[in-house]
């Protein structure tokens, strides 16, 4: 049962992740951008690699045992791991491709979110229309804030249709995950389950880098490590944690509402640590995902207790 408080300890579990993973963007761009110290496919498996050695070393030390109970939580582990992260990782991978930064962040942000609600309806399962409207303000929003709409007009990336279909496929990959990780999630050893999680998704990762190791580009330096283990500690490990806390307790539109938040982190911290320009629009963006996400929080007065989380 879905009480208020825990849905209110969910949501700033799931912030926390959103701060944490909001630095994968300024890191990744260090790493990938210009003269690229490591390649995306390598990067995917240092990551989740890193990630998965930090969250179980966290709970050996909280002495949790790291045995699964059974052998359905271990097929369940392999599903959440194949759809959340290593399949959604490898298919938006594919749709950057052939679509620019800007769709692909689109899909991956809002896309969620939309795929939720859109899951609610198909299903017919009580769906407001508040819910509906804080989807779509959010979407508007995060559009704005990723530069889509401007004072020049309306700025779409085509793709190729395998990219775009590759692009919905990573949002459908993570929505599915995140429903198959709900109840995974719930259990008591959570924490160790994400942390095995991505264990099982860096081994999915191997034969990938084996087929393009013609193609991969080792680290170098200091600089390009410290910034792989940064990347595995803080947007993978301490995001993870705290995203896997907070599944059991917000539903999943919700969920996916609150991941336009992280380009509004990013941009800020663009701002911040770059020097990169806010614009009007920008702004505005910002302003209109807060909105959003206000739509989505109960009513004053408005009990949530007994509601199963969608």
């Amino acid at each position: 049962m879905l009480s208020k408080n825990a849905e209110l300890v969910g949501f700033r579990l799931a912030l926390l992740a959103i701060v944490c993973w909001s630095s994968a963007f300024l890191v990744a761009r260090f790493l990938l951008g210009g003269d690229a110290r490591v390649d995306p496919v390598s990067l995917v498996f240092y990551r989740f690699l890193i990630g998965s050695a930090a969250i179980l070393g966290y709970a050996a030390w909280r002495k949790e045992s790291l045995r699964f109970r059974s052998l359905r939580e271990f097929m369940q582990m392999l599903a959440v791991a194949f759809f959340m992260l290593f399949l959604m990782s490898l298919l938006f991978f594919i749709g950057q491709q052939t679509a620019s930064a800007i769709t692909a962040a689109l899909f991956l942000e809002s896309g969620p979110a939309i795929i939720a609600i859109v899951w609610k309806l198909i299903r017919r399962h009580p769906t407001e229309r508040r819910e509906i409207l804080a989807v779509g303000c959010g979407l508007l929003g995060c559009m704005f804030v990723l530069n889509m709409i401007s004072m020049r007009g309306f700025h779409y990336g085509f793709a190729s249709w395998l990219g775009q279909l590759a692009l919905i496929g990573s949002a459908v990959s993570w929505v599915i995950g995140s429903a198959i990780g709900r109840k995974l999630m719930a259990a008591p050893n959570r924490v160790v389950l994400m942390g095995y999680c991505e264990l099982a998704s860096a081994v999915m990762v191997i034969p990938f880098l084996l087929i393009f190791q013609s193609q991969l580009i080792i680290p170098a330096g200091w600089d390009a490590w410290g910034a792989i283990v940064l990347l595995g500690l803080v947007p993978t490990a301490a995001a993870f944690i705290a995203w896997s806390e907070a599944m059991p307790r917000v539903s999943l539109w919700k969920l996916g509402l609150l991941q336009n938040l992280s380009p509004v982190f990013t941009l800020l911290g663009a701002w911040l640590f770059l020097g990169e320009h806010l614009s009007f629009y920008n702004i505005l963006g910002i302003i209109l995902v807060l909105a959003g996400l206000r739509m989505a929080s109960p009513p004053k007065g408005r009990r949530s207790a007994g509601r199963h989380p969608q």
